[in-house]
């Protein structure tokens, strides 16, 4: 027992600290597998892309194996092309514009689940998840044919109730109302995912802070801004970083719904890139868009979470 009580000395310090940090393999082998996949599925299609953006790409030359390198042409020409910047003014207010409502009315559906019984938030729930469980290219022709100008249900259900002014109106043909509509359609999809998030983070504030607010006289308005908000930033943080991730690379939704057009006024860098490589089979001028997106989304979430973690909201 007296052993037990007496301090270490220095060396024995040391010697333990030395043990703690021997090498043990264990770890990587344990998490080799993880890792390789890791690699196979992420890291080798990115560096292939980065190759590929540095060098001239065309159909024949993948096929015949010349690729000429040009190192950072690409990102010359497309910085030079004012195209280029409308396509890139086209993505970052769409995904500022979802990402806003998403995160909204998510916020919204999450407080009237808090406050709903038991059994109408189970069926509030599934409805939500339908939306959110409906295959993009599915859900997406399924609106396009709701804002169909000849035969939607939309432009028919208006000039049922006295606006004649719709009746065969072309919502794509302007791309501002366009992009209300993919907008539309983005957020519809979106909004569960951030819905049923920030229940769950409701459901961590706890309970005797809320009922002594309420004792304090503290409106709903005011508890929610200065007690959930607070409480849930962490939640909101991670759900702003994906929803910015997934609005900003958004594709299917554009595609179908107008191609592009009219006149390529509804491009956005996705399609642009995927239309650069596939139709116009300049791989090399496609895989250097898919870089500019990505290294924009690694700068806009990396500027978050460096905040996020000023403030101490991460850890």
């Amino acid at each position: 027992m007296a052993d037990a009580l007496v301090e270490p000395t220095r060396e024995q310090r040391a010697d333990r600290a030395r043990r703690r940090r021997r090498f043990d393999p264990m770890p990587l082998l344990l998490l080799g597998p993880a890792l390789a996949l890791i690699v196979g599925l992420l890291l080798y299609p990115l560096l292939d892309t980065l190759w590929l953006s540095l060098h001239e790409v065309s159909l024949r030359g993948l096929v015949t194996g010349e690729l000429p390198w040009t190192g950072i042409h690409n990102f010359v020409t497309l910085v030079q092309d004012g195209f280029f910047w409308q396509v890139f003014r086209n993505t970052v207010g769409l995904a500022i514009a979802c990402v806003a409502l998403t995160m909204v009315l998510g916020t919204l559906v999450a407080l009237l689940m808090d406050r709903l019984p038991a059994w109408a938030r189970v069926l509030l729930s599934l409805a939500v998840l339908v939306p959110w469980a409906t295959p993009k290219v599915a859900a997406t022709i399924v609106w396009k044919w709701i804002f169909d100008d000849q035969n939607g249900v939309l432009n028919w259900a208006l000039s049922s109730v006295g606006l004649q002014q719709f009746l065969h109106f072309n919502w794509f043909i302007d791309p501002l109302r366009a992009f209300a509509v993919i907008t539309v359609l983005i957020v519809w999809q979106s909004f569960p995912f951030v819905a049923l998030s920030m229940y769950a983070g409701l459901q961590t504030v706890p309970g005797e802070v809320l009922e002594a607010s309420r004792v304090d006289g503290a409106s709903p308005w005011r508890v929610f801004w200065s007690i959930k908000v607070p409480l849930l930033r962490p939640v909101i943080a991670v759900l702003l970083i994906l929803s910015t991730i997934w609005d900003f690379k958004v594709f299917s939704q554009v595609y179908v719904m107008t191609g592009g057009g009219p006149a390529r006024s509804t491009y956005v860098i996705g399609l642009y890139s995927y239309l650069t490589s596939f139709r116009s089979h300049d791989f090399g001028m496609g895989a250097a868009l898919a870089v500019v997106m990505l290294v924009v989304l690694l700068l806009v979430t990396g500027a978050y979470i460096r905040a996020m973690f000023r403030q101490g909201e991460l850890r």
